[in-house]
């Protein structure tokens, strides 16, 4: 009984050691990993529309905007009460 379970132990640490011998030769062979994940890379941002201009540009486009906005509400027509 006691010679079985001694077999058994054995058996169980000849596979693990296999497995490091495996992943130590060429790399391949399952590795558990443990303890917490990393942490996902930040995604690079693009440049976008904005970031293309140049400050002079962007304030001609904003005032481009608001002049817009303004004649869309003046044309706009008045809600009822």
């Amino acid at each position: 009984m006691d010679l079985e379970r001694i077999v058994a132990e054995l058996e169980s640490e000849r596979d693990r050691i296999s497995q490091a011998i495996a992943v130590l030769q060429d790399g391949t062979g399952v590795v558990v990993r443990r303890g917490r994940p990393p942490k996902a890379a930040p995604k690079a941002k693009g440049g976008g529309y904005w970031k293309a201009m140049s400050p002079e540009e962007r304030s001609a486009e904003m005032t481009r905007r608001a002049n817009v906005r303004a004649k869309n509400a003046a044309s706009a027509k008045p809600k009822r009460g």
